[in-house]
């Protein structure tokens, strides 16, 4: 079974990306970046979906964690944001 993490503070956000995709993943949640990289040491995952604001850090910055991680530099990751601006564009892309 294939395993994703979603890290998101709005827990309705959470249930309806969960419901979106579906029975046939197991799920973790993490409403912060300390959660997050709790359940990353848990063990692998094959994917992670990432809110970009979270309280208590940037997902972006987060993401350059994952990526000195040769454990994570492999696992796709899928930025949420409800920012539309072109930096923020940019940074997910690069």
């Amino acid at each position: 079974m294939h395993s994703i993490l979603i890290v998101e503070d709005d827990s309705d956000l959470k249930d309806l990306i969960m419901h979106t995709l579906g029975a046939g993943y197991s799920y973790a949640w993490a409403a912060d970046l300390k959660t997050a990289q709790q359940e990353i040491a848990k063990g692998a995952l094959d994917l992670i979906i990432l809110d970009v604001h979270l309280p208590d850090g940037n997902g972006f910055q987060f993401f350059s964690f994952l990526l000195n991680d040769p454990g994570f530099q492999q696992v796709p990751v899928i930025f949420l944001t409800a920012t539309d601006s072109v930096s923020d564009k940019v940074l997910g892309l690069s």
